[in-house]
């Protein structure tokens, strides 16, 4: 088990964790993009967490870690699966089908205030008013990245049903950062790669027919090896070295990742605005940072 960082001191380790998963998550809405061109929802979904355990499965072998061998360490692979990896990822593919890209990051303004919400209430964390004013002014910078008209979408000519899946989705990520710090203490490779074992009948009811071109494969591995089996496990040994309000960030970091790389990749144009709302939700992350909601590890 790892020793807790000193508050004095910097936790270099932890924050270059948190910006590997900000380029990991920040860049599954593209990869998911790819892989829709083939392959329909419940395998884009599903095989995101099966390419979890063809992963970590060996990684475990190779590290020495053992996978869980009781029923209440299993109990809670099926719990930290199901509410963070299976239940969430497919609500995300899915609503991605009708929700353009900017509505739906919006959405993801809701995540770090909604782990401050479940820390304060759950695992009794202290969280000042700064940090909460902070992600606040994050959030919004956040929103009007996604674009000035994204509010006036939302509930409107939007159909309702995906912004619903948007909502329970990012509940799922919020609920399972909570999860992850009073499960028992356990290797994060073997508990992830636990958890990807129960979408397999999932992919192998909905496989498509037909083989598939180079950029749908491309894009369900990548999605499946970097944003999930690697990105989560990063994310895992973070909430527990760190605590969930460590990570509350990453949302924000995430939305600027997808932003670098719409214009890197698909040619989408830097504009004012982007740069403005970088500059706010950069505002934001520095307001947040004061060192409230630190955690020994458990």
């Amino acid at each position: 088990m790892n020793t807790p960082p000193d508050a004095k001191q910097t936790d270099w380790p932890s924050w270059a964790g948190l910006a590997f998963i900000a380029v990991a998550f920040g860049s599954a809405f593209y990869f998911n993009a790819l892989a829709l061109g083939h392959f329909p929802v419940e395998v884009t979904g599903a095989s995101r967490v099966i390419l979890v355990a063809l992963t970590l499965v060996p990684a475990c072998l190779v590290l020495g870690q053992r996978l869980p061998n009781t029923p209440r360490l299993w109990g809670w692979a099926a719990v930290y699966g199901f509410v963070g990896m299976l239940t969430p990822f497919y609500l995300l593919v899915w609503a991605q089908t009708f929700l353009p890209t900017n509505v739906a990051s919006a959405f993801f303004a809701s995540i770090p205030l909604m782990i401050l919400l479940l820390s304060r209430v759950i695992l009794r964390v202290t969280i000042t008013w700064r940090k909460v004013c902070g992600l606040m002014v994050g959030s919004a910078g956040l929103i009007y990245l996604a674009g000035p008209g994204t509010l006036s979408q939302l509930g409107g000519s939007t159909p309702i049903l995906p912004q619903l899946a948007m909502i329970a989705a990012c509940f799922c990520f919020a609920l399972n950062s909570i999860i992850i710090r009073k499960m028992p203490a356990f290797p994060p490779v073997p508990m992830t790669a636990a958890a990807g074992i129960l979408a397999l009948p999932i992919a192998i009811a909905n496989w498509p027919s037909g083989p598939a071109g180079f950029a749908p494969i491309a894009g369900l591995l990548a999605v499946g090896i970097v944003s999930t089996a690697i990105g989560i496990s990063v994310r895992f040994w973070l909430i527990r070295r760190r605590g969930p309000v460590f990570i509350t960030p990453n949302g924000y970091l995430g939305a600027i990742v997808g932003v670098v790389l719409g214009v890197l990749l698909l040619g989408e144009n830097l504009t004012q605005q982007t740069l403005l709302a970088v500059a706010i939700i950069f505002a934001g992350l520095l307001i947040a940072e004061d060192g409230s909601g630190r955690m020994r590890q458990v």
